[in-house]
């Protein structure tokens, strides 16, 4: 019997990497996995543990809206969920990381960090 010392190799994707136009309407965003290697133990869990962003939720310039992030449930294995297409006007534009944290059957995690930007224009 081999004991697994070793994080997980995952790969992750965002089916969206890039929100635009930023029309402040909410955008439906979904994780997946395009590949998974674990061969000791396997992966056992995918669990959402964050969603920030550079910018603040209603700041200045960015068209008076909240509750940028919505319908994440953190601390769940939650791989869809909705952000805001806005970023400020006076800035460089808005980038939403989004962080994972898998764990293998031993136990053994490892932190994947994906991000979604909100270009200032298209340019970007």
């Amino acid at each position: 019997m081999k004991l697994d010392k070793t994080a997980p190799e995952i790969q992750m994707n965002l089916d969206k990497n890039e929100l635009w136009p930023a029309n402040h309407k909410m955008v439906t965003v979904t994780a997946g996995t395009y590949r998974s290697v674990d061969t000791i133990s396997g992966i056992q869990l995918i669990i959402l543990e964050s969603i920030s962003s550079n910018e603040l939720d209603d700041g200045v310039g960015d068209g008076n809206t909240s509750q940028d992030v919505q319908n994440a449930d953190f601390g769940l294995p939650d791989l869809t969920f909705d952000l805001r297409a806005k970023r400020s006007g006076s800035g460089g534009g808005r980038v939403y990381t989004i962080t994972y944290i898998v764990t293998d059957y031993s136990g053994i995690v490892r932190e994947i960090v994906l991000k979604v930007n909100v270009p200032k224009n298209r340019e970007q």
